[in-house]
């Protein structure tokens, strides 16, 4: 279930990544396009702020020994990710649903416990313990109100004419 919740979001994501490349010529205030990107914005930027502190204490607690190797391994690979998200400035929208899309699949794996080892198990007991449920289930609020479908007929309707209103959310650096 967890698994499905988390890829609905990573398409989500991409969906709206794509439709924000074009966002100095299609976009109109107050629409439901805006308010769900707004949102999913905000949501990749608690990732980024959430993360980190998960990812480290759920290393620090994990134990040391081969058979956590891969786990460790991965769980680092992120951090050198928001480590190079915080050191360089870029689009903020982008980077931070980018470094999302990057802690999703990161996490995933930890999503489906079917067939898991001890090893998984436990670091998805310490990912729970550190937040992982809270950052899982605002990702599940959001995809409950999502509408991919009126998204897209949104998306379709939208006019250039209003686009100086909505750049400055895509436009902040960070």
């Amino acid at each position: 279930m967890r698994k499905l919740q988390l890829m609905r979001l990573l398409n989500i994501a991409l969906i709206i990544q794509v439709c924000s490349a074009g966002v100095t010529t299609r976009f109109k205030r107050d629409t439901y396009v805006e308010q769900n990107m707004k949102e999913l914005i905000q949501f990749a930027k608690t990732v980024v702020n959430d993360s980190g502190p998960m990812i480290n204490a759920v290393l620090e607690a994990m134990p040391s020994t081969a058979a956590y190797e891969k786990h460790r391994e991965d769980l680092e690979a992120y951090l050198r990710q928001l480590n190079n998200y915080k050191s360089h400035s870029g689009i903020c929208a982008q980077k931070s649903v980018e470094l999302m899309v990057a802690f999703l699949e990161v996490t995933a794996p930890y999503g489906e416990q079917n067939d898991s080892s001890a090893e998984m198990k436990q670091v998805v007991k310490l990912l729970s313990e550190n937040g992982l449920e809270n950052l899982q289930n605002q990702a599940a609020d959001w995809m409950e109100n999502f509408d991919k479908a009126k998204f897209g007929e949104e998306y379709a309707k939208l006019s250039s004419q209003d686009k100086t209103d909505i750049i400055p959310i895509f436009t902040e650096i960070c």
